[in-house]
Formats: structure tokens, C-alpha cells, sequence
């Protein structure tokens, strides 16, 4: 079990649970090859804390930064990038306890099958002792958020994603307004106001959005008004630079659902204005953004950017809500483009689907075969999604 951000049943229990909090060091950092090599249970934020001290940070990063390594490279967590992978592509070495208690090493050289499968393992093949990562010289971003059109958005949707390091949107379907996220590497010194930041982290994205949220619960009219209340009060452009670490990953204080699907780039903004056009003429209730960001192919082989470049479409819903109707209803729209889901996110995508997904699916089952034999690290949940 890592730090437990996750939306499906991956590590629940009735048996026992290994945590490994307290296997969490740093065991070398080198900046000559622009790798380093940490226990499988350290932190995100403490591994890019480390990393900044030694003039090193990883490539790209997700949102949230409280996940352990071991559950993001398992679950193929990602950031954005039309051009960077997600978290798992960035391992170069990989160590696992498997079901027998035997250590096993692998990387692209050593036991290559084992590596394809293990930097996206699910928790299915061993419990991860230590990775190795290969880093860049730690790099600054320049940040620019702007309230847009979101048709202006999805017409020009390839070119912001070219033409940018880093880009995602967030945009409530029903408004014709989002918020675009361009980020690109600086020489530029750091220029933040560390108090703005601390406001609006910690106060207007907590307690104050959340409080809103609340409100817009009580009926559509009122979530639509919320809606229009919270374009209005966000600026309509922001821009600093800072350390590249602190700008991808920001604290998320509101509780809320998530489901999350990977479709192939070319058909983003199709998707998004499918998505779009079901929900105006619905009574689906949506109350928190969509994040739409995208990811490089890679050749993991549970990796929802499986050898295709990926648009990852996120749509959230407050805790206090249903979220099934909705969740459901984007995962059925999706299903024409093949929609891969995010394994750490609500979904409900069978074993036989997935089989079809995932070319290399029956590949990765014969990995676990021979890893845990005696099924010690099958869950229930487990044995279901996999098919077993």
C-alpha cells in the first residue's frame, strides 16, 4: 500500500496490509548521470525536496505530490507534456520483492519482460523495495493561467499543445469558459509572491472553493450561478516563475472524486465536445472542472499511453455528491475512442475489455503467473479487474 490517493480498491484488504513509510530513503543521487536511486516509500514531495538539494528534479510531475514513488509508478501516474512521458518511463532500474520473497532486479538490459510490466505492476507483482530515476539539472517554469474561451481552446487545441512544455486546461462542461495552464522552462529568476501562493493554495482552493461547492449543491440553478461566480472571481491571467517542482504540483484541499481516461490525441477535442454537447442536454449534475492533459507514448504495458501519444480526460465531482451517473455516462461517451482508464481512478471497464486494450494484457497476467504464483498479493479487487 503507498499513501492510499487512490479512487478504486487497488490496495484494500481484509487480510493484511504492508505499508512501507518507514522505508523511504534516499539512497544516492548522481548528478553527473542525472539519476537517483530511492526506497520505494518515499514521498513525492520529500523525493523533489532531495532532489532540488542535490541540483536535480525529475522531468514532469503530476498534480498532487503525496503519493509514494512505488504507488505513482505503479498505477502510471503522469503529469502533461506533449513531449515528456508519464512518471513510470523516467525508472531505469527497478527492484521488487516478489510472491516467493525472492529479489528481483530489472531494467531495459536485465529481465526485460519484468520491466515492461513492472513500471505500471498495479501492486500485482511484488512489493517495490528501491527505483532508480533518471533526472534533469533541476530547471525553473514559467507559469501563465488564463481564463479563455473554451471553443477558442478546442480549435486551437494541437498548437497550445505543441507549442508549450506543459499544458493542461480545467473547464466545467457547461460553461463556454476554462482555465489553460502554459508552463515552459526559464532562465528567469524565481518571481512568486509567496503570500498570493499561500492564499490561494491553501485558503481560495480549500476552504473557501470547497464552501462554494457546498452551495452549489443544493440545485442545478444554484451550481450553474456558482459556476459563473467562480469565473468571475478568477483572475483572468496569472503569471509567475518558479522552482520547476513547485509549479506542476500544488495541494488539491477540496475531497472529491475522480475518474480518468487516456483516448489517443487526435481525438481530443472531439471527445471534449462530445462530452460537452451529452451534458447541456442532460440533467447530469457537474460540479467541479474536467483537467484535460496530455502524455507521450510509451511501452509499458499497462500503460494507458501504450504506444500512442494520449489526451488524459479527468472529470471530478465534490465528495458530498453522486458522481456514478456521470462518471458512467463519460466513460460510455469515451468508449469509441477506446478510452484506456487511469488505475487508480473510479472505473468500470471488465477484464475483457481491458484484455482488448491493452495488447500486451495476457503478456503481463503470464508476468504475474510466474512472480506470485501463490496469488499472496491478489485481492479481491484484484482478481476481478485482472480476469482472474
Amino acid at each position: 500500500m503507498g499513501s492510499g490517493h487512490s479512487w478504486t480498491a487497488l490496495c484494500a484488504s481484509d487480510e493484511e496490509l504492508l505499508l512501507l513509510d518507514q522505508h523511504d530513503r534516499a539512497l544516492m543521487f548522481d548528478y553527473a548521470a542525472r539519476t537517483a536511486t530511492v526506497e520505494g516509500g518515499m514521498r513525492l514531495y520529500d523525493l523533489n525536496r532531495a532532489l532540488d538539494a542535490h541540483g536535480l528534479a525529475m522531468p514532469n510531475l503530476g498534480s498532487i505530490d503525496r503519493q509514494t514513488i512505488a504507488g505513482v509508478l505503479s498505477t502510471a501516474t503522469h503529469g502533461t507534456g506533449a513531449r515528456l512521458g508519464n512518471l513510470s518511463t523516467f525508472i531505469t532500474e527497478l527492484e521488487l520483492v516478489d510472491g516467493r520473497g525472492d529479489l528481483r532486479r530489472c531494467s531495459r538490459s536485465r529481465d526485460a519482460e519484468l520491466f515492461a510490466a513492472a513500471r505500471c505492476g498495479l501492486g500485482a507483482l511484488g512489493v517495490i523495495c528501491s527505483v532508480t530515476l533518471a533526472c534533469q539539472p533541476a530547471f525553473r517554469l514559467h507559469s501563465v493561467e488564463e481564463v479563455t474561451s473554451i471553443d477558442w481552446v478546442l480549435d486551437a487545441l494541437d498548437e497550445l499543445v505543441d507549442d508549450n512544455d506543459h499544458f493542461k486546461l480545467w473547464w466545467i462542461p457547461r460553461s463556454d469558459r476554462c482555465l489553460i495552464y502554459r508552463q515552459n522552462r526559464t532562465g528567469q529568476p524565481v518571481a512568486r509572491s509567496r503570500l498570493r501562493k499561500l492564499v490561494d493554495q491553501r485558503l481560495v482552493r480549500g476552504p473557501i472553493y470547497g464552501a462554494l461547492l457546498s452551495a452549489a449543491a443544493r440545485s442545478r440553478r444554484a451550481a450553474a450561478a456558482v459556476t459563473d461566480l467562480i469565473w468571475q472571481a478568477t483572475p483572468r491571467r496569472v503569471q509567475y516563475v518558479d522552482a520547476s517542482y513547485r509549479v506542476l504540483s500544488f495541494p488539491v484541499e477540496v475531497r472529491h472524486h475522480e475518474c480518468e481516461y487516456a483516448i489517443d490525441r487526435r481525438h481530443a477535442a472531439a471527445a471534449l465536445r462530445r462530452i460537452r454537447a451529452h451534458v447541456e442536454r442532460s440533467d447530469l449534475e457537474v460540479n467541479m472542472p474536467i483537467e484535460v492533459r496530455f502524455v507521450r507514448a510509451d511501452d509499458i504495458w499497462l500503460s494507458p499511453a501504450y504506444r500512442r501519444d494520449s489526451c488524459y480526460i479527468c472529470p471530478t465531482m465534490a465528495l458530498a455528491r453522486d458522481y456514478s451517473a456521470y462518471f458512467s455516462q463519460v466513460e460510455a461517451l469515451l468508449a469509441d475512442f477506446d478510452a484506456r482508464p487511469h488505475w487508480g481512478k473510479t472505473h468500470g471497464v471488465p477484464p475483457a475489455r481491458l484484455a482488448e486494450l491493452y495488447p500486451r494484457f495476457a503478456d503481463f497476467l503470464a508476468v504475474r503467473e510466474r512472480l506470485d504464483p501463490d496469488g499472496v498479493f491478489l485481492s479481491p479487487y484484484m482478481r476481478r479487474l485482472l480476469g482472474l
